[in-house]
């Protein structure tokens, strides 16, 4: 928000266009699904035999490709880097397909409470940072070293959501283990 109230609309329009030729090649080579380009968000999905590998792992190495990129991508004004950027990652069932009015289908989309509480742990996570949830955390093989633990209070989610803060990977160590509670 404070980046767009600092822009003109043009400006932030071709900012954005960068952003999300980012995501979306980061989203969608190793098997993800840009579902949509929602103002300066993306919501992408990672589904079981879709994805090159385990969709966690799938998610998680998008996410800090990402973060790496913008943190200084050829293409961002110099003055735009590190692109502020936090991302949220949930594993959980949801219905995937086409919704819409009866009978006039008008829109591919990801619904239920999996992608709901994906939206709330995207937005607690800071600029630079990837917030991984337990439940996605636990598909992985192991958590980036540095991973720090959190318990967040999301609106509209009744329990606290127990979830891992990642930093980029241009601003931390090399991948190793973390330690996993519960």
């Amino acid at each position: 928000t404070e980046l767009a109230a600092s822009m003109t609309p043009g400006a932030y329009r071709r900012l954005l266009n960068i952003y999300y030729g980012i995501a979306g090649d980061a989203i969608q080579r190793p098997g993800g699904i840009v579902d949509k380009y929602l103002g300066d968000g993306v919501l992408a999905l990672f589904l079981q035999g879709y994805c090159n590998d385990e969709p966690a792992t799938t998610a998680v190495e998008s996410a800090l490709r990402i973060l790496d990129q913008v943190a200084d991508h050829k293409d961002l004004p110099t003055e735009q880097r590190p692109l502020p950027v936090g991302i949220g990652i949930h594993y959980g069932e949801a219905y995937v397909g086409i919704v819409g009015q009866a009978g006039q289908p008008t829109d591919f989309s990801a619904l239920g409470d999996a992608v709901n509480v994906a939206e709330r742990v995207s937005s607690a996570a800071a600029a630079g940072e990837l917030m991984v949830s337990d439940t996605a955390a636990q598909r992985l093989p192991h958590l980036p070293e540095g991973a720090d633990r959190r318990e967040l209070t999301l609106k509209g989610v009744a329990e606290p959501v127990t979830a891992w803060s990642i930093a980029s990977r241009a601003a931390a160590p090399a991948a190793g283990s973390a330690p996993k509670d519960g």
